[in-house]
């Protein structure tokens, strides 16, 4: 999986920006713009505010949370990280793969969370 994202994103390069981060049971692939692939066991993060996602995280991660508990943590993470340093970007989108193989998809813009407290 990880080497498939990693060749669509440098086949891409001058198209996509961003880090995408990619995970499963058996771990984290954080794939960078430049087409690098980096695994992880816990949480990945990177960019401008990735130090805000990275503390938030540090502090509220727990093994084995269920998968609305891991995406309501990286809805914060990332909306601390877009509310502090304005070159995080304006919108999160999340996608989990379900064990049925559907697809759940939770898209926020800036303004949807740029108000909370």
């Amino acid at each position: 999986m990880g080497t498939l994202f990693k060749n669509i994103i440098y086949n891409n390069k001058n198209f996509l920006r961003g880090t995408f981060i990619v995970a499963n049971a058996q771990g984290i692939i954080q794939v960078d713009p430049s087409g690098g692939l980096h695994e992880r066991k816990d949480f990945a993060g990177a960019g401008s505010g990735g130090s805000y996602l990275k503390a938030h995280l540090t502090r509220n991660y727990q093994e084995n949370m269920t998968a609305a508990q891991a995406m309501e943590l990286m809805e914060q993470a990332v909306s601390l990280s877009i509310k502090f340093d304005k070159s995080s970007g304006g919108c999160i989108r999340m996608f989990n793969i379900c064990e049925d193989k559907t697809l759940e998809t939770k898209f926020l813009d800036f303004y949807s969370f740029a108000n909370k407290k």
